[in-house]
């Protein structure tokens, strides 16, 4: 079997690389890598929000079976992590922050948290550190057998740390310009050190107290400092894109090229005043939300194509699995193959419905139809969901949409009047919650198990820090 390296980058929308049309240049190494790869044009994350998306792609099921939804939980099972088992494969990774070490626990092997063993945790450093030891991984590791390395960056997610050779790349405007307190909370500069001592923590409750008021329309933000966002936000690309090049330029020197699928996704996106909002969770389902970066290279088919095949990513670590070469591929993770998914389309036959689900609402995509439903997610108590419902009605967002991508693909023209198209994705999405309503059981586990309270109260720490609880 052939080795896999995964990477993850955080809050990277796709449509800020130039291979999937940016015009700036945010992303020279992974425009020359998609080149040579298979490019997923429509490529879905199974969420709005990190902690569910991720489980998703380690367990190849969507939130509505395994019922993940914050960072409190973690699943207890995974086909993928039995088959790399099953095949000898050595399951590791590096990650930007230690909440990966509990939910991941129970489905993925050991996992270095580089804010404990070589940065600190607001470093502008973290994807610098995150590739230095992913490069001694390799060299310690990449001769000893078959294995799946997982990497996380975490560059592009707010609050913008970023060193100082990369901090001003693409600025356009003049920081005297911007919103003083959204500059101070988006881009603290001034909270971290370069030599490794760790000062204030950024302020976190305060950008997100701000991102509130944006998105209840309660805060007006100018041009001027929207773009100062979008500037910030591409600088992180490019800073994350030169340490991603690192570790796949590291493979050769090594003798694995040849022998190494890389894959690169991300985990979902962000909203930049798309839609009148910021930030990504929440109610926010737009594409450039849940549409993620999806690239494979197979180093066997160095020819780059590409398809607009709408693709989960439930999809992803079962055709790698395949791609890899792994025998004893569970039932369940083989009718997931994208290659088998590509060939009854090539063969004519009709394209597969994906979902995506979110705490306060679900979408279903087929072929160039998107209809997004209003549902609370059932793995939330029912006064939680009530509570949810009447939040949404008093924003004004109760309301269903549709969408044709192939006509409208910014999402302007909401369709959910014409009741005709969206009945057929109603009813896919009904029989896909009643099945995973099905298999859910006894999939989640204990809320940050087995740690002693040091360790508990260490991620519990980072966890409210970067306002995820």
């Amino acid at each position: 079997m052939r080795n896999i390296v995964l990477i993850v980058v955080d809050t990277l929308r796709a449509d800020h690389l130039g291979c999937y049309g940016y015009k700036r240049p945010t992303s020279p190494f992974l425009d020359e890598l998609a080149a040579k790869s298979l490019v997923l044009d429509s490529c879905y994350s199974s969420s709005n929000f990190t902690a569910p998306a991720f489980t998703s792609l380690f367990t190849a099921t969507y939130p509505s079976q395994h019922g993940i939804l914050d960072f409190t939980s973690q699943a207890e099972r995974s086909l993928i992590k039995s088959c790399l088992d099953e095949n000898k494969v050595l399951a590791e990774g590096i990650v930007s922050f230690r909440f990966f070490q509990n939910l991941l626990a129970r489905i993925w092997g050991q996992l270095e948290a580089v804010t404990d063993t070589r940065s600190f945790d607001y470093s502008k450093d973290l994807p610098r550190a995150v590739s230095d030891s992913a490069i001694d991984w390799l060299e310690k590791n990449g001769g000893k057998g078959p294995f799946c390395l997982f990497l996380h960056y975490d560059g592009p997610h707010i609050p913008y740390r970023l060193p100082d050779d990369y901090a001003g790349v693409f600025d356009t405007v003049d920081p005297g310009s911007v919103d003083a307190d959204i500059l101070n909370a988006f881009f603290p500069q001034h909270l971290e050190r370069m030599d490794g001592g760790v000062e204030d923590n950024p302020p976190i409750q305060q950008l997100r107290k701000i991102i509130r008021a944006i998105n209840n329309r309660g805060r007006n933000v100018g041009e001027t400092t929207k773009q100062w966002v979008v500037d910030k936000y591409d600088a992180t690309i490019k800073y994350t894109d030169d340490m991603i090049a690192r570790v796949y330029e590291a493979l050769g020197p090594l003798g694995l090229s040849d022998d190494t699928i890389v894959c690169v996704l991300s985990d979902h996106g962000e909203e930049l005043w798309d839609h009148g909002h910021f930030g990504h969770a929440g109610v926010h389902m737009y594409d450039e939300v849940i549409r993620t970066v999806g690239m494979v290279h197979d180093p066997a088919q160095p020819e780059g194509w590409r398809t607009d095949l709408p693709v989960s990513h439930v999809q992803i670590l079962p055709s790698l699995l395949r791609l890899a070469g792994a025998t004893q591929i569970p039932e369940p993770l083989s009718a997931l193959d994208l290659g088998a998914a590509l060939a009854r389309m090539d063969d004519g036959g009709p394209p597969a419905p994906v979902f995506c689900i979110s705490t306060f609402k679900s979408v279903v995509r087929l072929d160039n139809m998107k209809w997004i439903h209003t549902l609370p997610n059932r793995h939330q108590s029912l006064p939680k969901r009530l509570k949810l419902m009447l939040r949404m009605l008093l924003l004004g967002r109760l309301k269903d949409e549709l969408y044709d991508l192939s006509a409208d693909p910014k999402e302007k023209t909401n369709l959910a009047g014409e009741r005709d198209r969206i009945r057929p994705l109603a009813t896919l999405l009904e029989k896909h919650l009643e099945e995973a309503a099905l298999g859910s059981d006894s999939f989640v586990g204990d809320a940050i198990p087995e740690l002693d309270d040091a360790e508990r109260e260490k991620i519990e720490k980072e966890l409210r820090d970067l306002g995820y609880l």
